[in-house]
């Protein structure tokens, strides 16, 4: 029996659309309806206009009829979340304040996407300023996880990993200051990356080009139910921007469908940060994939890279709550009307407040953290580890539990590679994602690493979505 339209990969509905197994406006359609039967549960996209798609998708016919060069993502639909600009969208992470009028322009990314071919389903939903680890605004509402409706889909691309695992999409694009692709790919089942930083452009975030020390730590990061589709929109992503001051040249060797032979592949592993452990579920799961990965003949040992307890203090007590104690987190919401977990972050950084000199410290400490999981890599090709210390937590106690989530923050003070899969299932019924991390211009590695253990694990199926309220 035929696979479904929407359970195939990004990949193989292009190789059907250049093949004329499917036309661009049946794939629209199937997508579309997906799309309107999950949304009113899940309220994952937004300014979602089901007949400009299929008018995209007619001319997208057009130019296979008249025999025109095709994109690597012809008559592809995916999805962008709402944190770069987009032409003709309200682009405003969830943010009354900067809610205005449509874009008349596209981020460099989107751009790349467009050129390929890509047709734009809609904007998927953030928290506000993307400033939590759950996804609900004042703007959009509340975004719900396809397994469990109680549950946090995660954040801040949490909208897109939701719509994602739900079928609503075949590909994504988010971004990841500090686990915002990898922490809603654990919650929801599916597929992410974090590229090496520098290799996605920059160029084209909200509010502007001009975002200070966070682009030290920001990338853009595509996401998929399939390993293989991470790859292809890699491959349309990473190029040098002259624009972007954070982007970089990837070396001749860089490959991202690096093969890789896991007979070979020397992999380190912690299940305890060293700030929150994870627990028993997470522990047993990641265990259990270890033994796995050793018995396919990967030389697998339980080691952690020294310094990585101090991730949670630099990343968020720091370049996330400024430590001023509040200060320029109260200037900014004065402006606007500010949502509840707005307001919890900005209730957490009033709490924090370090002198000049402590900053300068913590700073300093970036470049310690570096080095040693620079010199910790030496002896491996891969880190395997959480995302977040457990599954899916409920709805408003992300800020309760931050410290959670650190095990993501570390490799964005880094800029290290890391990928992140679907490793199992709790006993609720929760996904349990594991991170792959790699050395710098590794992304293939991780790619590779995650790609094998999708193969041992499987992809999880679309999920049945869960009624209750």
């Amino acid at each position: 029996m035929p696979m479904n339209i929407i359970e195939q990969s990004a990949t193989n509905i292009v190789n059907g659309i250049k093949t004329q197994k499917h036309t661009c406006l049946e794939v629209a359609n199937a997508f579309i309806e997906r799309i309107e039967a999950v949304n009113p549960e899940l309220n994952a996209i937004h300014q979602f206009d089901p007949e400009r798609i299929r008018d995209e998708a007619r001319a997208a016919d057009e130019k296979i009829t008249a025999g025109k060069l095709l994109g690597k993502l012809h008559g592809l639909p995916i999805s962008i979340k709402n944190t770069c600009y987009v032409e003709g969208f309200i682009c405003d992470k969830g943010c009354k304040g900067l809610h205005d009028s449509h874009n008349q322009a596209n981020a460099t990314v989107v751009q790349q996407l467009l050129n390929e071919g890509a047709i734009i389903l809609g904007l998927t939903n953030v928290p506000e300023l993307l400033a939590s680890y759950e996804t609900d605004n004042l703007i959009y509402g509340r975004t719900n996880n396809p397994y469990d409706k109680t549950k946090i889909a995660g954040g801040s691309s949490g909208g897109e990993a939701a719509l994602l695992a739900a079928g609503g999409s075949p590909l994504g694009l988010g971004s990841d200051a500090g686990g915002s692709v990898r922490q809603p790919a654990h919650c929801t089942g599916i597929a992410a990356h974090k590229p090496t930083h520098g290799l996605i452009p920059l160029s084209g975030c909200i509010p502007n080009d001009d975002i200070g020390i966070i682009r030290d730590i920001l990338d853009f990061g595509p996401m998929a139910r399939h390993i293989d589709d991470l790859r292809l929109a890699m491959s349309v992503l990473q190029r040098y921007d002259e624009s972007d001051p954070a982007s970089v040249v990837a070396p001749p060797a860089f490959d991202i469908y690096q093969s890789v032979d896991i007979k070979n592949c020397r992999i380190a592993y912690f299940t305890d940060n060293g700030i929150v452990a994870a627990d028993a579920e997470t522990d047993q799961t990641i265990e259990s994939l270890m033994q796995q990965l050793r018995d396919a003949g990967a030389q697998v040992t339980k080691a952690r890279p020294k310094l990585i307890e101090k991730s949670f203090e630099i990343l968020w007590e720091v370049l996330f709550w400024v430590g001023d104690g509040g200060k320029t987190w109260q200037d900014i919401i004065a402006n606007f009307e500010a949502s509840p977990l707005l307001k919890q972050f900005v209730a957490n950084a009033s709490k924090r407040d370090f002198t000049v000199i402590e900053t300068r410290n913590r700073l300093n400490s970036i470049d310690s953290l570096k080095h040693a999981l620079n010199d910790f890599m030496q002896d491996y090709d891969v880190l395997i580890c959480p995302v977040a210390a457990r599954p899916a937590i409920d709805h408003g106690k992300t800020h309760d539990h931050i410290e959670e989530f650190a095990y993501s923050t570390t490799f964005n003070l880094t800029g290290s590679p890391a990928t992140v899969v679907n490793a199992g299932f709790s006993q609720s019924g929760l996904p349990i994602g594991v991170q792959i991390v790699g050395k710098h211009f590794a992304d293939g590695m991780t790619l590779g690493v995650g790609e094998i253990i999708q193969k041992l694990v499987a992809i999880p199926p679309i999920p049945m979505l869960n009624t209750q309220s």
